[in-house]
């Protein structure tokens, strides 16, 4: 049996990770044996017992070459990988392993999000020159996979030249996806509400929208937030001090936010960055309204068209109110122009990597 591979970091619950474990699955379904090489060893993700999870149990050592040793562990575990038919590697420290042992295998290099404004933003100077170059050392003459239009244009504009690079759109099945919203669900939910769905980190930008939902017109509005992580206790505090206790519930991380999201009366994403934006595409197949920060690169790739009147400026708690208001006066059921992210067209995109 021919087999595909899966390297990423972590199996932490984050977007990357959970589009991985879409991709295996899918892979599995068309008679594929897959296998997923965790760099770490966390693991907090549902992973089918028909896929081969192993780890390298990385850790940061102040070793001079830590990373090879790694890199060389990664190497036998390949080697031990039979008929492989596609190696995808997703982020950095996966893609610096990688790097290592380029030249013995036909490696493709997964974008999920914007590099340069990743790892060069928060840089200037000779630092800033130094991680550019490694960055370029890192993806020239590579095989790379975006996962948006954007991405691949973030990544074009460092001076690199790839051996192959394409964007291919990260998948969704539709028919689970509905199935699973239909779950029942052993949480009371308010009549009215609207739901952020995301780990709890800076870049998702909660503040921005607790600050707008605190702004909005529609006062028997409740505002739901699915998910959990490092700035949990930021978020209550200023849940706090705008005196939202009563109208803003956090549920913590849900395995199945589908049915929580299907009730809504809209779903925000309020994100500084985003590689691509699944929980919007989950949302439109669920027929949820969406309305979302322009953040790099996704969301104004999915909000097309008239939809793009949904797209609310970056870190602009006013302007994210004023769309989440118009938003909520038009709820007029729309075709979502979505089918290019079903499964089955994105199988015969990575499909035609065999070729």
């Amino acid at each position: 049996m021919e087999s595909i591979v899966l390297i990423i970091d972590s199996l932490i619950t984050g977007g990357a990770e959970t589009t991985n474990i879409r991709l295996a699955d899918m892979f599995l379904e068309a008679g594929f044996d897959v296998h997923i090489i965790s760099i770490k060893d966390n693991k907090e993700l549902h992973i089918s017992k028909n896929i081969k999870v192993d780890t390298l149990a990385y850790k940061k050592r102040k070793k001079l070459f830590n990373n090879k040793y790694y890199s060389k562990l990664l190497e036998n575990k390949l080697n031990q990988i039979k008929n492989k038919k596609l190696i995808l590697g997703s982020l950095g420290l996966s893609h610096k392993l990688m790097n290592i042992i380029d030249k013995k295998f036909n490696f493709y290099y997964v974008l999920h999000g914007t590099t340069t404004k990743a790892k060069l933003d928060t840089k200037k100077g000779l630092s800033r020159l130094i991680k550019k170059n490694e960055l370029e050392n890192l993806y020239n003459n590579k095989n790379i996979i975006c996962v948006s239009k954007g991405v691949e244009k973030d990544i074009l504009s460092l001076n690199i030249k790839p051996k192959t690079i394409q964007t291919i759109y990260n998948p969704f099945n539709f028919t689970y996806i509905k199935e699973l919203s239909e779950k029942n669900i052993n949480i009371q939910l308010p009549e009215k509400y609207i739901v952020h769905v995301g780990r709890f980190a800076k870049v998702k930008k909660h503040d921005i929208l607790i600050q707008a939902f605190s702004l909005l017109k529609d006062k028997t509005l409740k505002l739901v937030l699915v998910g959990d992580g490092e700035e949990r206790k930021n978020i209550e505090e200023l849940i706090k001090k705008l005196g939202l206790e009563k109208k803003i519930i956090l549920l913590g991380f849900l395995e199945n936010p589908y049915p929580i999201i299907k009730k809504a009366k809209l779903l925000v994403l309020s994100s500084e960055n985003e590689g691509f934006g699944n929980v919007l595409i989950e949302a439109m197949i669920l027929n949820t309204n969406v309305v979302s920060t322009n953040a790099p690169t996704g969301p104004s790739e999915i909000l097309i068209d008239s939809l793009s009147e949904n797209l609310a400026e970056v870190n602009n708690y006013k302007d994210l109110q004023m769309k989440i208001n118009h938003a909520l006066s038009n709820m007029n059921i729309i075709n979502y122009p979505i089918s290019q992210y079903k499964e089955e067209v994105i199988q015969k995109e990575y499909f035609n990597l065999f070729e």
